[in-house]
């Protein structure tokens, strides 16, 4: 038998100068939870240079918020792969 993980709603805090955009990174998966953007695109859609960008979504990927493949970010225990 499988067990589906606690339905989440927050996001765990960051302990840098980028907190308030990786809580609003976050709470943009957390409101589509199958939704997998590349680092350009989510540049784009959070108005971010891309090296902050990218630095907030592998801090994300450190606390376990969001997952990555290389080249997609999603959120941890989210829907991945179309499954």
């Amino acid at each position: 038998m499988t067990t589906q993980p606690a339905e989440r709603t927050t996001c765990l805090a960051l302990t840098n100068s980028d907190d308030e955009v990786a809580r609003r990174v976050c709470a943009e998966f957390l409101e589509m939870p199958g939704m997998r953007l590349s680092l350009p695109q989510a540049a784009r859609l959070f108005a971010l240079q891309p090296a902050r960008c990218g630095r907030i979504l592998e801090a994300l990927v450190s606390s376990r918020e969001l997952w990555t493949d290389g080249t997609t970010f999603g959120l941890a225990g989210g829907i991945r792969d179309g499954l």
